[in-house]
């Protein structure tokens, strides 16, 4: 019920009303189920995701998340510890560190170490679940919203390759994910351009991104 009302709250929001009364139902919800059975990793799990989905509805309106990104983080380092071998879990968490270095960056705030972070949570999802695209498509964004803000090319280069190598990890599960074709193509634009400006042909690497974008 919580994340019906999570989702009713972002709705609300998106219409211009006033989300709040209903972000804190879905919180109390959440609450009230983590009460009634503790040792549930469901309910730790639910929790996680709305506080998740909270803090992600306000970063997407341009408010400052910090706060509920940080409980939604907390509420997953719980159920992780209930479960530490769910590559799903971590593979989430991964997402919220994410999250986390956009709010940061967009506020102003330090945001290479969430980001290393969820690069770092990224690699153990992969490891543990290495079905789930989830995990290299986190690390695949984190890797290049870092080359976006490197300050030279020898510190951007390096995060498009690595980006890249994620995204197609990505792609040989979800082959049809828009998300991660953008992605992708947009890591291979990057190291194009980091090319040319070596002197570099790099019309390869454009015409394999025309070939995503299509």
């Amino acid at each position: 019920r919580g994340l019906v009302i999570a989702c009713e709250a972002e709705i609300a929001a998106a219409r211009g009303g006033d989300p709040t009364p209903l972000r804190r139902e879905a919180i109390a919800w959440a609450e009230r189920a983590l009460r009634l059975t503790p040792g549930n990793i469901g309910t730790h799990e639910s929790r996680a995701n709305i506080l998740g989905a909270l803090g992600e509805g306000r970063f997407n309106r341009g408010e400052d998340a910090e706060e509920d990104l940080q409980a939604a983080l907390a509420a997953y380092e719980g159920a992780i510890a209930m479960a530490p071998n769910r590559g799903d879990l971590i593979g989430d968490r991964a997402g919220v560190h994410l999250a986390l270095a956009r709010n940061r960056r967009d506020h102003g705030r330090e945001c290479e170490g969430e980001y290393r972070k969820a690069i770092e949570d990224a690699g153990k999802a992969v490891g543990l679940s290495p079905r789930i695209a989830k995990g290299p498509s986190m690390a695949g964004w984190a890797h290049l919203e870092l080359a976006y803000q490197g300050e030279s090319d020898a510190e951007a280069e390096p995060e498009y390759a690595a980006a890249l190598e994620s995204f197609e990890r990505a792609l040989a599960l979800v082959p049809r994910s828009v998300d991660v074709l953008c992605g992708a193509a947009a890591a291979l634009c990057g190291l194009a351009e980091c090319g040319v400006r070596k002197g570099e042909d790099a019309r390869g690497q454009v015409r394999r991104a025309i070939g995503l974008y299509d």
